[in-house]
């Protein structure tokens, strides 16, 4: 037969590729791990001996609760409270999903650490949230872009310091590791501990 014009499509009566979804391919990036026990030993020196300074309770906090940052950023000194004579953190806050929002017993690592110390120095001090100033600044950010979701914003701040400048200084340069491997290794630690998923 005759060969088709060359836009002969324009004249059909609908869309063949109607409802077709091609995915997006992401940009490939280093698959994260967990710290090692010598990682650790570099990341908590001497100098963790309490946990009343934000940047260094923030990341034993994510350590030993495997909050992702975007949630330990927000947490609220009302979602810190004892719960059938269990100290617990309540994720309640903007989660990446429902099924995010949890009960997280307080590890006794924390509590020797003083982390009811600094909640009742907060409380004191006219506070709200856990780390006000990792909060404020995640608020801030997103306001001045509001279309974004928290997840977006709070990594910017203490979870950067952590990657960028902590982790070099005390020798850790896989970039396989950052932040985001603090819930990893405690996800680990669950898993070494015989603790099973929950459903």
């Amino acid at each position: 037969g005759a060969p088709r014009h060359p836009a002969w499509y324009l004249n059909l009566p609908d869309n063949p590729a109607a409802g077709v979804k091609i995915e997006a391919v992401k940009a490939r990036s280093a698959p994260r791990v967990n710290f090692s026990p010598d990682d650790l030993t570099r990341i908590f020196g001497e100098h963790f001996q309490r946990a009343d300074d934000e940047f260094r309770c923030a990341i034993l906090v994510s350590l030993f609760t495997g909050t992702r940052a975007s949630e330990a950023a927000q947490i609220k000194l009302d979602s810190i409270r004892h719960e059938r004579g269990i100290l617990v953190f309540r994720i309640e806050e903007e989660t990446k999903n429902l099924n995010s929002q949890r009960v997280i017993p307080v590890h006794d690592t924390l509590i020797k650490l003083g982390i009811e110390d600094r909640v009742k120095a907060l409380r004191s001090a006219g506070e709200t949230r856990l780390f006000p100033d990792w909060y404020r600044k995640g608020i801030e950010a997103k306001q001045r872009a509001p279309r974004n979701t928290l997840n977006l914003h709070f990594p910017r701040f203490l979870p950067r310091k952590f990657n960028v400048t902590y982790l070099p200084k005390v020798g850790i340069v896989d970039v396989r590791k950052s932040w985001h491997s603090l819930r990893h290794s405690f996800r680990t630690g669950l898993e070494l501990a015989g603790v099973e998923k929950a459903l």
